[in-house]
């Protein structure tokens, strides 16, 4: 893996450099990113995956249980459902909006 892959064993938080200012119209969300001027339009999903994270560190399965409680299911065993929150957090890592943060104690 290199280090701009999710990991599942580490959380994730905001990168501290990284200044995003955020719109939402209920089914297109844009982020600026202030520092590049760069304009992004996400899906709802994808803002409510940011949400999540923004609320403080959080690990993937975190991210997952936090949006299956807001939507009232249980997705945990919905392969595509994991697989789309698994990418838009490669996404982000990718974005350089996302850091790894403190590693999961495995014991």
């Amino acid at each position: 893996m290199t280090a701009r892959t999710p990991r599942p064993d580490f959380g994730f938080h905001l990168n501290p450099l990284i200044e995003l200012h955020w719109r939402d119209w209920g089914e297109d969300s844009v982020a600026l990113e202030a520092c590049t001027g760069r304009l992004y339009q996400f899906d709802p999903l994808s803002a409510a995956v940011m949400a999540c994270i923004e609320g403080g560190s959080r690990h993937e399965d975190e991210v997952l249980q936090l949006l299956s409680s807001d939507l009232g299911t249980d997705t945990s065993s919905d392969a595509t459902w994991i697989g789309a929150v698994h990418g838009i957090i490669g996404r982000f890592v990718e974005l350089g909006w996302l850091e790894h943060g403190v590693r999961r104690d495995t014991a």
